[in-house]
């Protein structure tokens, strides 16, 4: 099984790509991108005339680290014509790329796998002898070209790009014995019995062979949602509705996700948002990460009395049970006799139960599921090397919910002083508690108390120090800062800045040890946004500042302010979406030796401990550096 990466179901994907021909250099081929019953159609026509002959489309550039892959997977339908992948980023000059290429058999659905190893360095078609290899966690963009000297119409269809995971098992089994050599032997040989084994389709072959071996060895919540995944990866959408079906029925959350999006999609089955509302609601309540944001984004396109037919069929709905299972609980597989990936999709839905992202239970070793491993070891005192082994899967059968659901977050006292609490129902920021706004335009409305700023680009300086006197500057450089830290942005590039920042802020006296709790809402994809605590009369000066930048890696970052210098001491390493239309639950933690966290809707983004500022904390200050927000409420807690 892989890692989505790309997939056309989503209507929005197709919009995301853009066509460059020959035309740029003078030839009339045209090509272009298309989305057409739930794949991406990448057809047109080549010419030679005019010394050209290639078509291409290009992805949006998007940011991805890759590095705990092996390759990337294509779900396609060729026409015997040669493809090529295109990856792009900063390794080479403007205008190269690192291509792999690709000739799917004409009329037949198949996966084509293309490992890191099978891209080269090219320019214009020339490769780059001197080139360094890709490097996956560096990669910006992604493309199609088709150039192979042929005239004619063409058409590739993409149902989704994904990636090939790596066996990070293959040292650390969990004691399962290695298959035979003859049961890999037969689904290879029947394949090739099946497809011509000629020039490049000797990998597409291996690859699917492969795939299907792996998806058969997964094992994750029933074999009934296992069936699901292969009828769905094949778009053979009415079977996967059937074992998809069998699975929910009796409360596997991943299915009823699963089955919110045929609903949702009408694939497989009449388009129905009644049920796909149902089905999300329903594997939301059983803590699938991304149930409740489907289910939300749905609810935006359905009426009143929609939402509240699927909310009654949810409120109405049981679990069917087995014969086997009303007499005892449900069983889990023996830690010793599971496969490599099996393992690792157990691992992910232990951890995905005890609260953390551990991403979908699918057996694939990424980088969320390292991330939730090390979170988790962090929680228990345990040695965090991200590791998934027999062990740790031992450990977390035993742990219970209660026992990690809210792991080590400072809890406040009983006793507890509330030093700020503000939903700003009476209307006016300016009374109880009184704020003060140092720049640009804050209004109080119904949701809350907002900020409109606008941004403009400008080119990054060379280099900045921050000034408590010269506060329209300090926004901008923690930016550039984060940006320049994370290698994102290098001198001489284009930042967006904003033309009047809006900065408020409101005394609030509380000990170095507090609990900041805040619901925010962001409604535009510019700038950034700081919020945090500062010491003494400056609110632009000392303290901490957690600093948001939509669509950007870090997507959060922790920055310390002393005396007109900024250090990051710590970052949440992927990007944080919250411009959804809805509002967003912050908390904000730090006890009396440092240690801080910062949960996002639940989800712990940054761990830390920093003594750099030891002092009590004067107050609060927000600084819209360019975008829309809203702050619906805050309390600031001893």
């Amino acid at each position: 099984m892989t890692a989505r990466l790309i997939d056309f179901q989503h209507a929005d994907e197709a919009p995301r790509w853009r066509a460059i021909n020959d035309e740029v250099m003078g030839g009339i081929s045209r090509g272009g991108l298309h989305q057409e019953d739930g794949s991406g159609v990448f057809s047109g026509e080549t010419s030679l005339e005019n010394n050209g002959g290639f078509a291409s489309v290009r992805r949006e550039p998007e940011a991805m680290d890759l590095s705990d892959a092996s390759g990337l997977v294509l779900y396609v339908r060729g026409d015997g014509r040669r493809y090529q992948l295109r990856l792009r980023n900063d390794q080479l000059p403007e205008g190269a790329a690192y291509r792999a290429l690709f000739q799917p058999a004409a009329e037949e659905w198949q996966h084509v796998a293309l490992p890191w190893q099978e891209f080269e360095a090219v320019f214009r078609g020339r490769r780059l002898a001197d080139a360094p290899p890709l490097d996956p966690a560096a990669i910006q963009q992604v493309g199609f070209l088709i150039a192979d000297r042929r005239p004619g119409p063409f058409r590739l269809e993409v149902a989704w790009l994904g990636t090939m995971d790596s066996l990070p098992f293959r040292q650390t089994r969990l004691g399962s014995p290695p298959r035979p050599a003859s049961s890999l032997i037969s689904p290879i040989l029947m394949l090739r019995m099946t497809f011509p084994s000629t020039g490049g389709m000797t990998v597409i072959i291996k690859a699917l062979a492969l795939s299907l071996i792996l998806v058969g060895s997964v094992g994750l919540a029933s074999a009934d949602y296992t069936e699901g995944m292969r009828y769905y990866e094949r778009q053979e959408y009415r079977q996967a509705l059937q074992e998809f079906g069998e699975a929910a029925r009796s409360g596997d959350a991943d299915a009823q996700y699963m089955l919110g999006r045929l609903h949702e999609a009408g694939n497989g089955t009449t388009q129905d948002f009644v049920q796909a509302h149902k089905w999300y609601n329903l594997a939301a309540a059983r803590g699938h990460r991304h149930a409740a944001e489907a289910r939300d984004s749905l609810a935006g396109r359905m009426t009143t009395g929609q939402v509240a037919e699927a909310q009654q069929a949810t409120r109405g709905w049981e679990p069917e049970e087995s014969p086997s299972s009303q007499a005892t609980p449900q069983s889990r597989p023996d830690i010793e006799t599971l496969s490599d990936r099996q393992g690792v999709a157990e691992i992910q839905r232990e951890l995905n139960r005890l609260g953390y992202d551990a991403g979908p239970v699918d057996g694939a070793m990424g980088s969320r599921t390292r991330n939730a491993i090390r979170e988790y070891q962090a929680d228990q005192d345990m040695a965090q090397d991200g590791r998934a082994t027999a062990d740790l899967l031992r450990r977390l059968r035993e742990a219970q919910k209660e026992e990690v659901a809210t792991p080590s977050e400072p809890q406040p006292e009983t006793s507890s002083r509330v030093a700020l609490n503000d939903d700003f129902n009476d209307g006016n920021y300016r009374r109880d508690p009184p704020w003060t706004v140092l720049s640009g335009n804050f209004e109080v409305d119904e949701n809350g108390l907002r900020s409109i700023v606008e941004t403009q680009r400008t080119t990054a300086r060379e280099t900045r120090r921050l000034s408590a006197e010269r506060p329209e500057e300090i926004g901008l450089a923690m930016l550039e800062l984060i940006l320049e830290q994370t290698g994102n942005t290098r001198q001489g590039e284009d930042v967006s800045i904003p033309v009047e920042p809006a900065r408020i802020f409101v005394n609030a006296p509380v000990d170095n040890a507090f609990r900041m709790e805040l619901e925010l809402a962001s409604r535009e994809r510019t700038g950034s946004l700081e919020l945090g605590l500062f010491q003494g009369n400056r609110p632009n000066g000392t303290g901490y500042r957690l600093v948001y930048t939509p669509g950007s890696r870090p997507g959060l970052s922790l920055v310390r302010l002393i005396s007109g210098n900024a250090e990051v001491v710590a970052r949440h390493e992927g990007t944080l979406d919250l411009e959804d239309g809805r509002f967003h639950r912050m908390v904000w933690t730090r006890d009396e030796n440092g240690r801080m966290q910062v949960r996002v809707d639940d989800q712990r983004l940054i761990r830390v401990q920093d003594n750099g500022l030891r002092d009590p904390f004067q107050g609060f200050m927000l600084a819209n550096q360019g975008g829309d927000y809203t702050l619906r409420r805050i309390r600031l807690e001893e």
